[in-house]
């Protein structure tokens, strides 16, 4: 039986600090427009004025405001700020909760929030062009969703301006359902056709996510469809979407985990996570119950116990029990989710009693990861411009991972692999590279990034002039999402690959090893003689009467050019980054 809300809500103000922020998580993570929630929070941070303040304020943002709780979050403003980052960014934590607020709730404060000395500059602009678009029609808004589409298409890319616009046109566009929500799923269908739409396709992630915002459920089959797609923008919208759609989204998610493969799991955990109902934690008990791969053992257990239903805590409790359990960089985040919930909803087990304490004396682990967390400024995350740079830097380096699109050049139809990687040195990730694509590893690299290239100081030896790939972390050389580089390996061969950081995220998963999402086609052999001696040998091989082709054969067996494996590539990655 799950936790009445009630009760969850209650813990908002509970002593512990982990224990307040997981009670809540579990209303912003679902998306509640519960206007209840925003009050205690506020009676949380008058309470505990202390560092969860800021923990409990960077999540109010997701939380649907009223007239008093803008009020009260202006006023906050008004007392003095000093200039520690500590307290800026509560002033900026603040001043988002403002700007994300419904924009007619804000219409009729515009002009007192602009006398709030301490409403950041950086987020002025921004709030002007919310409430612009809030008084906008649809057909207005779509327009301007198309042009956005056109022009995202000629620059074969979106700019941080173009990305925060987006944001805010989508909320305004999601504030009618009646008049687009038959426009948004036509989209999706015809998209889904083959219907040759090229602004559209250019949109396709903001219509999943619109479809989510409207809470579409006639979208699900069509999400549902875009599982197995290759597109990188598509991928994290899509459970988001499904989390905000509800229940009607459950049994689709499930069926669509029996079928699809390990590396496409991890975007269903989060509406099994989100998505608050019985049958949620029936079915994801079920899956769990069933999964082999502990990984994603893990992943259920936390999707479980989130959902604060007691039939899900000896499940979580087995998992953790598990002899491997321990070896897994979601261990600790797990069995101190387990103890916070545990004491909300209060429910006991066995080793609660020693787990709750060690949970305590180390503040939930945070005491042990303190002095490892990179300082930061919540300012930061804005341009002077007014545009978000990447979130991720409000993360701790040791939480960021990065999503990497790895092509090899020259070869059609392209070979390639998309990773999620931890921050990493250079040799690292050249380790990483050669195991996901299925290099060999015995000739010499480069990373040639902006002017600069960097290799292992052995290969170098003063030679070649290039930085030392083993003491260069990715964090180093890469700041922004959409950056490219390349990666050189064989010399002789002269193997080039290109790059993409697709996205910096913070990723539970790439704390403990790298991770290979998809790819396609299998790599050359070593040795071949490049893209040219590669296009000879597949000719070769395919042509029984070609001259070489005995010779080739016996070189080296049989190939398939079309073959990949993601989950080998991810056991060899688990093998040997662990």
């Amino acid at each position: 039986m799950r936790a009445p809300e009630s009760k969850i809500k209650v813990a908002i103000l509970h002593a512990e600090g982990r224990v307040r922020l997981t009670a809540l998580q579990y209303f912003t993570e679902s998306y509640t427009d519960d206007p209840s929630i925003m009050p205690v929070v506020m009676q949380a941070v008058e309470r505990y004025r202390d560092r969860t303040a800021f923990d409990l304020l960077a999540h109010a943002n997701h939380l649907p405001q009223t007239a008093a709780t803008v009020d009260w979050v202006m006023n906050q403003l008004r007392r003095p700020f000093d200039t520690t980052d500590d307290d800026d960014n509560l002033r900026f934590a603040l001043a988002r909760i403002l700007l994300d607020a419904d924009p007619d709730l804000l219409a009729r404060r515009h002009d007192a929030i602009m006398t709030l000395d301490n409403f950041p500059q950086e987020l002025r602009g921004l709030l002007g062009e919310a409430l612009k678009l809030e008084f906008a029609d649809w057909p207005t808004l779509w327009t301007a969703f198309e042009n956005l589409g056109r022009k995202t298409m000629m620059q074969g890319a979106t700019t941080r301006t173009d990305n925060l616009f987006i944001h805010r046109l989508i909320m305004a566009m999601a504030r009618h359902p009646k008049e687009g929500g038959n426009v948004v799923l036509e989209m999706l269908h015809r998209l889904q056709s083959g219907y040759d739409k090229p602004v559209m396709v250019w949109l396709e992630p903001e219509l999943v996510e619109l479809a989510g915002l409207m809470k579409l459920k006639a979208a699900v089959p069509l999400l549902m469809e875009r599982f197995d797609v290759d597109d990188e923008g598509l991928r994290d919208r899509l459970g988001t979407a499904l989390t905000r759609i509800g229940s009607d989204a459950v049994e689709a998610v499930v069926q669509k985990w029996l079928k699809t493969t390990m590396t496409n799991k991890y975007t269903l955990i989060e509406p099994l996570e989100c998505i608050h109902s019985d049958l949620a934690v029936k079915k994801t008990l079920w899956l769990l119950a069933r999964e082999k791969d502990f990984d994603m053992r893990m992943g259920l257990a936390l999707a479980a116990v989130r959902q604060f239903a007691t039939e899900s805590i000896d499940p979580v409790r087995e998992v953790l029990l598990e002899p491997v359990a321990e070896e897994s960089g979601e261990y600790w985040y797990l069995r101190h989710a387990l103890v916070a919930i545990a004491t909300i909803m209060g429910a006991r087990f066995p080793e609660y009693d020693d787990w709750h304490k060690q949970a305590v004396a180390t503040d939930y682990g945070f005491e042990q990861i303190k002095d490892k967390l990179a300082p930061f400024r919540l300012a930061d995350s804005y341009s002077e411009d007014g545009s978000r740079k990447p979130e991720i830097q409000i993360i701790a380096k040791s939480m960021t991972a990065y999503q990497l699109k790895i092509t090899l050049k020259n070869i059609k139809p392209p070979i390639w692999r998309r990773l999620l990687v931890p921050d990493c040195t250079l040799d690292d990730l050249h380790e990483m590279i050669q195991i996901a694509m299925g290099w060999e590893n015995y000739h010499l690299y480069a990373f040639k990034i902006g002017p600069d290239e960097f290799t292992h100081p052995d290969a170098d030896e003063g030679e070649l002039n290039m930085g030392d790939a083993t003491e260069t972390m990715l964090s180093d050389v890469i700041a922004e999402e959409k950056e490219r580089f390349g990666y050189q390996y064989d010399f002789g061969d002269d193997w080039r690959h290109q790059i993409v950081v697709e996205k910096i995220v913070h990723s539970e998963v790439a704390q403990k090893h790298p991770v290979c999402l998809t790819g396609s086609r299998a790599c050359p052999p070593e040795d071949v003689g490049g893209h040219w001696g590669y296009a000879e040998y597949l000719e070769a091989l395919a042509d029984p009467k070609h001259e070489r082709h005995e010779e080739l054969l016996k070189w080296r067996g049989k190939f398939a050019p079309e073959a990949f494996d993601c989950d080998a590539v991810n056991m060899a990655l688990r093998k040997v980054f662990r």
